[in-house]
Parts: C-alpha cells; sequence; structure tokens
C-alpha cells in the first residue's frame, strides 16, 4: 500500500522553503499560494509549507503560538 503522508512545516518564508525542497532535493510543487502556503510533493510525502500569513501560524484561542 503507498498512502500519502502529509506533515506541515512552519516556515518563516514559503518561497525559499520551496526552492530548498525542489532545487535541493528533488520535490515538486504541487501547490503554490505564496506568501501564505505551499506544497511540494516526492514519492508519497507531501510536506505543507505554512508562512507567517497561512491560517496555521495563527494563534491559538488561548494566545499560544
Amino acid at each position: 500500500m503507498n498512502e500519502l503522508v502529509q506533515v506541515r512545516y512552519l516556515v518563516d518564508e514559503v518561497a525559499p522553503a520551496v526552492q530548498f525542497y525542489t532545487e535541493l532535493l528533488g520535490f515538486t510543487v504541487h501547490t503554490d499560494f505564496s506568501p501564505a502556503f505551499a506544497s511540494v510533493d516526492r514519492g508519497n510525502l507531501r510536506l505543507l509549507l505554512s508562512g507567517p500569513n497561512s491560517s496555521a501560524a495563527r494563534p491559538m484561542p488561548d494566545g499560544r503560538q
């Protein structure tokens, strides 16, 4: 079975992260909504790259980051 595994990373800047994963590590771009969010794939691994403007970077209801 070849299930897709997704891992979310909070990054300071989405575009340089996409460049790093695609040019140096052989990932391909799945979606790119820079500067907020992008996802890159390699095999059955999808990295969700969330920048400071993404919903994933919002503080928790109690204010924690």
